[in-house]
């Protein structure tokens, strides 16, 4: 949970040059709860310590090696597609998503071609038989690793065949 709340104070209080950084500790210290707000409440609510403050926090919660295990986690633990199942397409397409773009928030090489063949090695390995038939003959050059965006396609429409056939 650090890292959306990192990225919401950030945008809504830290980067807003209208606030006074007496007010942007006042903010984060409404904001934090249990050992988060034991870490800076030595520091009294003043201009001078909120850079401090902020900092404190930063280097006590931002952990890149637990948030990219926690992704990666969330994409090799994925159980197999069901062929039939508009909502296992659905999961699969959402999960991939997130984790790419939280990817991508701590590492500006997520578009890579070292994350794309990852991602899409692991979401193949994760399709039942006919699902990855279908993925494989949709990208057309067997030759060629499958891009991340190709991967995304298709997902996308067998998730909209499935879902209109079985609302049919």
């Amino acid at each position: 949970s650090w890292q959306p709340f990192h990225d919401m104070f950030k945008t809504v209080i830290h980067d807003n040059p209208s606030l006074a950084s007496i007010q942007k500790m006042h903010y984060l210290l409404m904001h934090l709860e249990g050992a988060a707000k034991k870490t800076i409440q030595h520091l009294s609510l003043s201009n001078e310590n909120y850079e401090s403050a902020f900092n404190i926090i930063q280097e006590r919660y931002r952990n890149n090696k637990k948030i990219i295990w926690s992704y990666l986690n969330a994409i090799t633990t994925f159980k197999k597609t069901g062929y039939q199942s508009a909502s296992d397409i659905l999961n699969m397409a959402n999960t991939y998503r997130e984790v790419l773009e939280g990817l991508k928030r701590l590492d500006n090489n997520t578009d890579s071609n070292n994350w794309n063949n990852i991602v899409v090695f692991t979401a193949m390995n994760q399709m039942d038989e006919e699902n990855l038939k279908l993925f494989k003959k949709s990208t057309k050059n067997s030759k060629e690793m499958p891009s991340i965006q190709q991967l995304f396609n298709f997902l996308d429409q067998r998730y909209d065949i499935l879902d209109d056939t079985n609302s049919q």
